[in-house]
Order: C-alpha cells, then structure tokens, then sequence
C-alpha cells in the first residue's frame, strides 16, 4: 500500500517558514503538494510546520489535507475488509433537526445523537449522478435501484429506511445560477440591460440586495405553491444495524499528519471518539466481527464543533459487498483495505 497526501499550503506563507512558494501546482489562490510519508517533500513540510506551530501562528500551515491509499491488485484479492470512504461531502442537504434526540449526546464530543424519525431533508439538493449520498449531518442515503439491488444479493448488516421531501425555501442557494429561479431571474435582468452577462451577480453590489430579495420572495412563492413534504420514491437512508466492532490500537488518530494530538484535544474523555480525524488503515480484532456486510466501529471520530458534521464511526464492508460495489463502479465512495488481527 502506497499513500499519497494532498496538502493545501498559501504561497504567501510558505517563504516565512522556509518553503518554496511555487511547490506543488497551483490551485487558485493555493498550491497543492503531493507526497507520501518518508519523502523529502513529506519531511520538508512537516519541518515547515513544525517551524509554524513553534511561532504560535494560528491554525495549521498546510490547510487542509486528503489521503489516498493505493493498492496492488494482490493487496485487493487478499483483504479480508474494506472500509468504506466517502470521497467527500457529496450534499449540502441538511436533515431536519427534530428526527434526532440528542439529549443523551456526550457534552464532551457531541456522539450519541439518536436518530428517532425517519429523515425529512430537502432532496433536490442532492447530486444526481451519483447512487451514494453522504450528506454534511453524516448521513448516507440510496438511490433506489441501488438499494434494490443490494436487497436482491441479501447483504446482511443494514436496513434501509424511507425519506421524505422537506422543501426548505430558506436554505435555497445565494448564488442564482443554482436554481430555476433564480436563473429566471437572471435572465430578466440581463434582458432589461440592468446586469452585464460577464462577472458574478455578487460582484454589482447596487444590484445584489434587489435581485436577492426578488429571488427569496420568488422561491417563497414557489414553497407556499409546492408540496412541503412527501414520500420518496427515489431515494432510501442507510442504517447500519449489525454489532459495532472495536478498534486496536493501531488504529491512528489526530488533526493532520503532523498533529497525532497528542495533548488529547479531540479525544472524548468518555472514550466515545478516538480524534478529529482518522489517519490510519483500520484494524480490528478477527473475533470481534461477526460476519456481517456492513458494520460500524465503537470508536467514533470527529466533533461537533468541527466542519465535518458530528461524530462518526468507521465504516467497514466484507469483500463480497466489496467486489458487488466496485463491479458497479458506483461513484462518491472509495475503498481501503482494512485488517483483521
């Protein structure tokens, strides 16, 4: 297994430290560097950063980070788990508040909400070309031949359950070329010669309160118009219901590559999350599986205060779901050997 880490820096900061400003490739007002751990671009930044934090600047210097794990075709065949990884956060839809109890929630890391309805979310926010759907509430949701197909193999370790529609005409996005709408709108005002087509709406500041109030009360009458919920048809939760498993210990969390935490910020003193992030290929002890397709970790990662949405466990499949989900080249998930010990 090879790793490969995208780390996101600012040229601007990189000389302060003593980095090269044109590392990497550019990405807008960013560079991203590509390395692995042991390189000597991997060392050069950890020393970076190592310089960074010693200054007591704010933050991290590198940003934000993504791992990708690649594998040999033998390393596949031979895995006895797979965890299954969202690519990213594939939806803005929110869940409604209310499905969740969350006064049994850990005061500490904010894990243990418990989800009590089923899920009222507003769908048309989801994307369309993809089967699996992680939202920002870490919820997961299925298309519905995707599910069918899962319940025709009788895959074991989940259940699926139903989603309705909750229209929210106040969670609509600001940027008007995102919706009927708006682009409606847009087109009248660049008819009537009061906005040029080129640049962004947000750049004509006498314009953007008028068109954004315009754009609000065309989507709440719209929203009084529509049905506010109903039944999908198209779209079922995942809930993962089999006995969750426990890590081992090596099993690595923290905030990046170059913060394991040790002070223990992010760690739950209740034990109910390991980090902020999960760094590591997940271990787990051979007898405490049971067998099933799907199944969650009892340590959690994440916090509440985070921008990665609430607590989550790691999710880990059997090599049988494993080869029915890459057979399907389903889009949005990834897949990275986990261990039995």
């Amino acid at each position: 297994m090879r790793e490969r880490i995208s780390f996101l820096i600012d040229p601007q900061d990189a000389p302060e430290v003593g980095c090269p400003p044109d590392i990497g490739r550019p990405a807008g007002f960013w560079r991203i560097v590509t390395a692995s751990p042991g390189d000597k671009t991997f060392e050069l930044l950890r020393r970076c950063e190592e310089k960074w934090i010693s200054e007591d600047r704010p933050a991290h210097f590198a940003r934000g980070w993504k791992c990708r794990r690649l594998y040999t075709p033998t390393e596949l065949e031979a895995a006895e788990l797979f965890q299954f990884v969202a690519r990213d956060v594939d939806s803005e839809a929110e869940s409604d508040p209310s499905a969740y109890d969350v006064a049994c929630a850990c005061p500490h890391c904010g894990a243990g909400r418990r989800q009590i309805t089923d899920l009222a979310i507003d769908l048309s926010r989801l994307p369309k070309s993809r089967p699996i759907v992680r939202t920002i509430g870490n919820e997961w949701l299925l298309r519905k031949d995707l599910a069918e197909a899962l319940a025709r193999e009788e895959f074991t370790g989940f259940r699926l359950r139903p989603v309705t529609h909750r229209r929210n005409r106040f969670n609509m996005p600001s940027v008007f070329k995102r919706s009927p709408i708006g682009r409606r709108i847009l087109e009248r005002a660049w008819a009537e010669g009061r906005l040029p087509k080129v640049g962004l709406e947000s750049e004509y500041a006498d314009l953007w309160p008028q068109l954004l109030a315009e754009y609000r009360q065309a989507v709440g009458r719209a929203g009084d118009r529509a049905p506010r919920l109903r039944r999908s048809t198209e779209w079922l939760q995942l809930e993962i219901t089999s006995k969750p498993v426990p890590l081992c210990p090596k099993t690595e969390f923290g905030i990046n590559y170059f913060d394991r935490d040790q002070p223990g910020r992010y760690r739950c003193p209740l034990g109910h999350t390991g980090g902020l992030f999960l760094l590591s290929e997940v271990w787990i002890r051979r007898g405490d599986w049971d067998g099933a397709d799907m199944v969650t970790t009892v340590t959690l990662y994440g916090h509440s205060r985070s921008t990665s949405g609430p607590p989550q466990p790691a999710i880990l499949i059997s090599p049988r779901l494993y080869r029915f989900l890459s057979a399907r080249r389903v889009k949005g998930v990834a897949f990275e050997v986990a261990h039995l010990v």
